[in-house]
C-alpha cells in the first residue's frame, strides 16, 4: 500500500522534469516582417494621429492608448526631427486612398498591416495601420503600441493574421 503513494509523486516529477527540458515560446510572432527597421524620434508638435470613424468600436480605445503612450515618450521639440503622421482605419477607408495599400494585403478577418513611407523633401514619415476589421485594426494598433520606447518609434513594415 505504501508503494502506491510513490506513485503520484514520480509523475510530477516526472512532469516537471519535461517541462523543464521543453521550454515554450509563448510570445506570438507575425506572420511577415520587414528586416528593415526605421528608428525615428518623437518630439513635441511633430506627431498627428489620424483615426477613421469607420472601425467604431476599436478606433477610442486604441487611440486613447496611442496618444497616452506618444504623450509619455516625447522628447522636447527639435527643429531637425522628421514629421510623424500616423493613419488608423480599415482598408477600403478613403483615408488610405494616396497610399498603395490594396485591400488584398488584409484580406483575412482579424488580418492587418503596417505600413511606413519616409519622404525625404519634407522630412516626413506616413504610418499606415491598416486592418481588415475591428479586431485587425486593434490588433495594428495594439502592435504599433509595441514599437514605441524611449522617445521613438522602431518600425518596419508588417503583415499579420490569425
Amino acid at each position: 500500500m505504501k508503494n502506491f503513494h510513490i506513485l503520484p509523486i514520480l509523475f510530477f516529477l516526472t512532469c516537471f522534469t519535461l517541462l523543464q527540458a521543453a521550454p515554450i515560446d509563448y510570445l506570438p510572432q507575425v506572420q511577415e516582417c520587414s528586416t528593415e527597421k526605421v528608428s525615428i524620434p518623437l518630439t513635441t508638435g511633430k506627431f498627428h494621429l489620424h483615426v477613421s470613424k469607420t472601425p467604431e468600436k476599436s478606433s477610442p480605445y486604441i487611440q486613447a492608448l496611442i496618444n497616452e503612450k506618444i504623450t509619455a515618450n516625447l522628447s522636447p521639440e527639435e527643429n531637425t526631427a522628421p514629421i510623424i503622421d500616423v493613419f488608423l482605419a480599415k482598408a477600403d477607408d478613403p483615408l488610405f486612398s494616396d497610399y498603395l495599400i490594396p485591400p488584398s494585403t488584409v484580406e483575412k478577418p482579424e488580418s492587418y498591416a503596417i505600413r511606413c513611407f519616409h519622404d525625404n523633401e519634407k522630412n516626413a514619415y506616413t504610418i499606415c495601420l491598416v486592418g481588415h476589421d475591428n479586431h485587425g485594426v486593434f490588433y495594428a494598433g495594439a502592435t504599433f503600441l509595441q514599437m514605441i520606447f524611449n522617445g521613438k518609434i522602431i518600425i518596419s513594415n508588417i503583415t499579420d493574421y490569425p
